[in-house]
């Protein structure tokens, strides 16, 4: 196992067929064109398995500045390296070995200065995690000014760094989203939904008594099934989750706070979400605008639930068997 995963990310990082000419295009060697990620949409993948890192040692005062995307090793090995072309800088390695995770990285302040700052700047993230971005990049430039050599400097530093990730406030995460105008857009909406969204395909239990239940041909409780694809997010991203369900014009809020006060999300639960429980518009966007990773699998099994759901096929012994069978092959690690 460990072989095999050493094999393939040597194998990642040998791209000898295309030439990187600008962020988002790229021309292979004969000459053809090449399209890859969309810098929207990256951004939307950053806000959601991203992080801006920061760290310091205070014994030697140095400052050591890291981006990353993670992902699990065993769906997104593609999509991982395609970021890696995409910025042309970074790395890719194990990020954690017991949940299998990798990562792209950037450590090197000139990357950072030069191809991920520019791109955050003129692609912004639209949740919280642009906070930890300005963070990331007032460090960053302190940094490259050397400022962190002088004990006002790195103090100056090691406060700001204090503020970042989950030192974060969550009313600072939330006040933020929900003064924030949003720049919502197709490319950045399937980024976010790549790295956050579920397909989740349903099937209530099959209990004789219930009377949601009619007999169906061979004599059996029916069970109810929908489909559904949801996107969670802790709960101080709701202006965010709110701005999706605008701008699509679809979906809705679960749990739904009774108003837009602090106190009314400080009481609900941790995690919120988004439901779009209308297969017509999931599968129009999609087929619009595809998914990258291995969630197009998910996706796909989940388009063929849905046929069958149409079909009645869930009327059936064997059709409910074989619906069963496709539901417990989605969102495999």
């Amino acid at each position: 196992m460990k072989k095999n995963l050493f094999i393939l990310l040597q194998n990642l990082h040998i791209r000898n067929m295309y030439m990187p000419t600008q962020l988002g295009v790229f021309v292979e060697k004969s000459g053809a064109m090449l399209s890859v990620l969309k810098p929207w949409y990256v951004t939307g993948l950053a806000d959601g398995d991203g992080m801006f890192g920061c760290i310091i040692s205070k014994t030697n005062k140095t400052i050591s500045l890291e981006f990353k995307i993670t992902a699990l090793s065993s769906t997104s090995y593609e999509l991982i390296n395609e970021l890696k072309t995409f910025f042309n800088c970074g790395r890719i390695s194990i990020d954690n070995r017991e949940d299998g995770t990798i990562k792209y990285v950037v450590t090197d302040l000139k990357s950072i200065l030069t191809c991920i700052i520019p791109h955050f700047e003129k692609y912004p993230l639209q949740g919280s995690k642009n906070l930890n971005f300005l963070t990331f990049k007032e460090i960053a430039l302190m940094v490259e000014n050397k400022e962190h050599l002088t004990e006002k400097g790195f103090n100056t530093i090691l406060e700001k760094y204090k503020t970042m990730n989950s030192n974060r406030s969550f009313s600072e995460k939330y006040e933020y989203l929900l003064n924030k105008n949003f720049s919502l857009n197709k490319d950045w909406l399937i980024g976010f939904i790549e790295s956050e969204g579920t397909f989740y395909c349903y099937m209530s239990k099959i209990e004789e008594k219930n009377q949601a239940f009619l007999a169906s041909e061979d004599n059996i409780a029916i069970p109810k099934v929908y489909n559904s694809l949801e996107i969670a997010q802790s709960t101080h991203e709701v202006p965010l989750l709110k701005a999706i369900i605008n701008f699509v014009e679809k979906g809705y809020l679960k749990p739904k706070p009774k108003s837009e006060s602090l106190e009314d999300m400080l009481s609900l639960r941790s995690v919120s979400r988004i439901v779009f429980n209308s297969p017509d518009f999931i599968i129009s966007f999609l087929g619009e605008n595809p998914l990258f990773s291995s969630k197009q699998k998910d996706y796909t099994i989940w388009r063929d639930y849905l046929t069958l759901s149409k079909n009645k096929t869930h009327h059936t012994k064997d059709g409910i068997k074989k619906m069963l069978e496709l539901k417990t092959s989605m969102n495999k690690k």
